[in-house]
């Protein structure tokens, strides 16, 4: 996935309201001007926020939403390389106790 748009009406409330407009993206795609878009289509400065995560509680993706526009972020698993070489440091530094520098 790189940016993607589409638009969505939402059927949940009676009343009417306007096309939501999503935009779709990756963590390293995000632009200056997509954050724009979505402060400027906030009124009063009300935006919901949600999260969805991974099985090993890693973030998925963020979705920020206002009343016509939403952007969603998506985030890439970190891989298990990584999470290992992390895991090893770890276990060879381990965090140095508050009351040393007392």
């Amino acid at each position: 996935m790189t940016h993607t748009f589409f638009t969505l009406q939402q059927n949940v409330y009676k009343a009417d309201h306007e096309p939501i407009t999503v935009e779709d993206v990756d963590e390293n795609n995000i632009s200056a001007l997509a954050l724009q878009r979505l402060i400027n289509s906030a009124p009063g400065a009300s935006l919901g926020v949600a999260a969805t995560y991974r099985r090993d509680c890693s973030l998925s993706s963020l979705a920020f939403a206002t009343p016509t526009r939403a952007l969603v972020v998506h985030f890439f698993a970190a891989n298990k390389q990584n999470q290992q070489k992390k895991k090893k440091d770890k276990e060879q530094h381990p965090p140095v106790p508050e009351d040393v520098y007392s």
